[in-house]
């Protein structure tokens, strides 16, 4: 084995987590010192390098294509970004304002369209998240566009309380999850067309 760099020097650990890899590139967050940070790497650098302005304490690290989409802290709270190589990037304020949508459980899916004798495959990042008024609920981006939208995908209880979406599953390119509501508890659900 060998020692690929010591991000923080000495004996303090930088402690790299969530190692993900998006094509030739390997992302994780360390922390050298000043608080967790987004670094990426590949075997034509000598060191890792730091993502700039890529927000701090990333967490959910996912690959999706070419891109990497993550949860980060800024001051606009704990949001959505997305990262391509040494370049990084916000996709929206769900939560407007300082409070933080918080997102978890990112997972990739292409759900496939059949309209007449067209097959559509179009690409959705799914994730939990509070936008302020619907709670904790099921959003997603379609990745087909360059907007990077983020839409409410399912409501399980209405007004501003959650079900709390967890265990985000891809099952045959369709979305499946534990959810919660008043009348049934946590129990499994889908979102999206049946194929």
């Amino acid at each position: 084995p060998s020692l690929i760099s010591d991000l923080n020097p000495g004996n303090t650990s930088s402690s790299p987590e969530e190692l993900t890899v998006v094509g030739k590139n390997l992302y994780f967050s360390a922390d050298q010192g000043s608080g967790r940070k987004l670094f990426y790497y590949n075997k034509s650098f000598k060191k890792p390098k730091l993502v700039k302005n890529s927000g701090n304490n990333p967490e959910a690290l996912t690959a999706v294509g070419k891109h990497l989409y993550y949860s980060a802290e800024s001051e606009l709270g704990r949001e959505l970004w997305s990262a391509k190589k040494s370049k990084s990037m916000l996709v929206e304020d769900i939560n407007p304002g300082s409070e933080s949508s918080s997102p978890s459980d990112l997972i990739m899916i292409t759900r496939i369209n059949k309209n007449n004798s067209k097959i559509k495959k179009n690409k959705y990042l799914y994730f939990s998240a509070d936008d302020g008024s619907h709670g904790t609920e099921i959003m997603s981006v379609n990745l087909k566009t360059k907007k990077n939208n983020v839409s409410i995908e399912a409501d399980i209880i209405d007004g501003p309380s959650s079900s709390f979406p967890k265990e985000l599953t891809n099952y045959d390119q369709q979305l499946y999850f534990t959810a919660k509501n008043q009348s049934n508890g946590r129990e499994l659900w889908t979102v999206g067309p049946e194929i």
